[in-house]
């Protein structure tokens, strides 16, 4: 998951914990994080938020994850 505000990441990380067979494996702040957390980890899934701090908007970042 790439998610800068805390309150929201938290929000979304334990709604998807209480999901059977849904396993977070991170949260990325920021696009460039999100992509090297992506190849390190090669998850199923990403949930990306469109607006990130840093230079990577959400969008570039999952085009770079694709």
């Amino acid at each position: 998951m790439a998610e800068d505000e805390p309150l929201f990441s938290e929000m979304l990380r334990r709604t998807l914990a209480a999901e059977p067979g849904l396993d977070g494996v991170g949260v990325a702040k920021d696009g460039e994080s999100a992509v090297e957390m992506a190849a390190k980890l090669d998850p199923d899934a990403v949930i990306m938020d469109i607006e990130l701090l840093g230079e990577m908007d959400g969008i570039d970042a999952a085009l770079k994850i694709k």
